[in-house]
């Protein structure tokens, strides 16, 4: 009876240890802006990169943090996955809710286990000066990262003259991306003979309907940006969710998609 007692305390012991052990260990991720970012010109677009350290292997198929940078130096325009571990994702986003407070997340149904650039924050230059680039609450499975504050350099310099006209149409992704309640649309129109082109560009829901006309008219060759309220032609609010933007001009066709959350 002793022997079989003896037995079963030795069991809990050895059961209370290895769920002490368990529980004390926890994985590490590093997760950081670049130690020095450049942006040297007024108008200049800043591509920051948050490369993710993940040794380990961890799965992670949601994440949300704090991008924290200086509002009166830079702008910022948009989250962009393209070539890194997020691309494709269901979901990625950022949204800024303060100013200098960018609310970053992404969510998706595979996780990823590599490591490298998790997600991109794009901005143009402002105002040359020299500041911080601070990352702060992480959530979901990015929880336990850290992170080592990166280094804007922006040196002063001169404005330059010869700025080049557009060579070729280019719609871009609008920005901010998520937005709420405003966003802005920009697209190129090239030198031409004739100078003037009609343009067309218009917000349509995920069927295909139209929703609202922003430009229906002649514009001259150069960039142009127009913005969009989240409302219709007749004036009424749209709710959160996916929509698609699409730009004509003669036999140019473009179409993006962009996501109001409300």
């Amino acid at each position: 009876m002793k022997n079989s007692l003896h037995a079963i305390i030795q069991t809990i012991i050895l059961t209370l240890l290895f769920v002490e052990i368990t529980f004390a260990q926890t994985v590490q991720f590093d997760l950081s802006p670049p130690l020095n970012v450049e942006a040297k010109i007024p108008g200049d677009t800043v591509v920051v990169p948050l490369t993710l350290s993940n040794t380990a292997g961890v799965s992670i198929d949601a994440f949300g943090l704090r991008f924290i940078y200086p509002n009166d130096k830079l702008t910022y325009l948009t989250v962009a996955d393209s070539g890194t571990l997020t691309e494709n994702w269901l979901f990625v986003g950022g949204q800024e809710n303060t100013p200098g407070e960018i609310t970053i997340g992404g969510a998706h149904t595979t996780p990823t286990t590599s490591a490298g650039v998790l997600i991109k924050v794009m901005f143009t230059t402002d105002t040359p000066g020299a500041d911080s680039l601070r990352l702060r609450d992480f959530v979901d499975d990015i929880r336990t990262a850290t992170t080592t504050d990166g280094a804007l350099n922006s040196v002063p310099s001169d404005v330059r003259s010869d700025i080049l006209s557009p060579t070729g149409f280019s719609l871009f992704q609008n920005y901010p991306n998520p937005f709420n309640p405003e966003t802005r649309i920009r697209f190129d129109i090239p030198n031409l003979p004739g100078e003037k082109v009609r343009v067309q560009l218009a917000i349509y829901n995920l069927f295909g309907q139209l929703l609202r006309t922003l430009v229906n008219g002649e514009r001259a060759p150069g960039a142009h940006e127009v913005s969009w309220d989240g409302r219709s032609d007749a004036g009424h609010v749209v709710p959160s969710g996916a929509y698609f933007y699409t730009v004509r001009v003669g036999e140019f066709r473009e179409t993006k998609k962009m996501l109001l959350s409300r």
